[in-house]
């Protein structure tokens, strides 16, 4: 999980757990992939069409 290395960094003495809820976390949340091409201006549109959409 590639949020957890940082986020149990900032809870000293809480690593099992917080490993723990870092996983169970990733597990309820959706999860996407965006091809976002190379050119800024391509990118900036593909992110913003798909936050225009929501979670559709």
């Amino acid at each position: 999980i590639a949020l957890a290395p940082s986020g149990i960094a900032q809870m000293p003495g809480e690593r099992e757990g917080g490993f723990r809820f870092f996983s169970d976390l990733t597990r309820l949340l959706p999860c996407y992939r965006l091809a976002l091409g190379t050119r800024p201006e391509e990118i900036a549109a593909t992110v913003s069409g798909f936050l225009a959409r929501g979670s559709a």
